[in-house]
């Protein structure tokens, strides 16, 4: 926003672009009710509102370097060489929380952290330079404060469980950014291409349509989960499914599923309610997949690519043949 558009883009058009993005991917997932299933089906642009283009709001729509920036937004920060840094914004997650004349002071701090300087200017930063300060931060502060390590045999080899869970819809920590480190996990403990199968018996990873940082939003809320992780360490019942209920319908009541599998709606029956539903499916499409796959950490600046079997930028390839397992 800064470089492009020479600072914020005004509240209402971004919140007019991801409405319009969810309204427009809305049925991708079998149903309409305002929720995504997986925001990584959508490949909605916001040049769609444009000024003056057909099917473009009357209010709040956009010039084409607020839509340029928006979109580079949800495609994730690239490097000179063309390569995704880190993963992208959802579409159905609020940009507001990286809107402003000033960001937050979790992320300038962070800068200066980086830096070793609290007195670093964040305002030199461009678009040019993320791949920079993204390999620096990794560098300088990545072992502190990043999650990383896939190596959790001692969780499994104890008999421990993980629960984890995010709403798809987080405006402050990119949804991607977990299914990551689920991937690498998987991948460790699989030998190859990530077979979440592997981890089922120990470690489940949940994803919650709609739901904002944790917790909020339009999609309904996870609910007893901490009693949901009672009932499968101490009685050995692995969740199947974790229910969720309100959001912006109060009495909606859903399934949220053990990842890969999504809520699919049995095609009768009031969409309000998680009995008309059931988990299934595979969400790791290859078009999934690819968007998620980025640079090599603490190598952010260059060429290379983090791989994980069929997870590489050939299987990627539009001519491809490979099937993503």
């Amino acid at each position: 926003m800064k470089d492009l558009v020479g600072g914020p883009i005004a509240a209402a058009k971004l919140n007019q672009a991801t409405a319009s993005a969810i309204a427009a991917c809305d049925a991708l997932d079998g149903i309409t009710d305002g929720l995504l299933n997986d925001p990584r089906r959508c490949t909605w642009s916001a040049t769609n509102n444009i000024c003056g283009r057909q099917g473009a709001p009357a209010a709040n729509c956009l010039t084409q370097a607020e839509a340029t920036a928006i979109d580079m937004i949800w495609d994730g920060p690239r490097n000179s060489k063309g390569k995704k840094v880190f993963v992208p914004y959802s579409r159905a997650a609020s940009l507001l929380a990286i809107n402003g004349t000033t960001p937050s002071f979790t992320a300038t701090s962070q800068v200066q952290w980086n830096h070793e300087d609290a007195s670093f200017d964040w305002h030199t930063l461009t678009i040019d330079g993320y791949a920079d300060e993204a390999e620096l931060g990794s560098n300088v502060n990545g072992d502190l404060i990043n999650v990383m390590s896939p190596a959790l045999d001692w969780v499994r080899n104890s008999g421990k469980k993980i629960l984890m869970w995010q709403g798809e819809a987080d405006q402050l920590i990119q949804t991607e950014n977990s299914l990551n480190y689920y991937d690498h996990v998987a991948n460790y403990f699989s030998g190859g291409t990530p077979d979440f199968s592997v981890l089922q018996s120990w470690f489940r990873y949940f994803r919650a349509p709609g739901v904002a940082h944790c917790g909020g939003g339009s999609g309904p809320q996870p609910v007893a989960l901490f009693e949901t992780m009672v009932n499968w360490v101490e009685n050995g019942v692995a969740p199947d499914s974790i229910l969720a209920q309100g959001g912006a319908v109060p009495t909606r009541t859903r399934l949220l599923c053990p990842f890969p599998q999504e809520a699919i709606y049995i095609g009768s029956g009031s969409t309000d309610s998680a009995a008309n539903f059931y988990c299934g499916g595979n969400l790791q499409t290859k078009n999934a997949v690819c968007q998620g796959i980025i640079t090599k950490y603490k190598k952010e600046t260059q060429g290379g690519v983090d791989t994980m079997g069929t997870y590489n930028e050939a299987t990627c390839n539009p001519n491809s043949n490979v099937t993503v397992r």
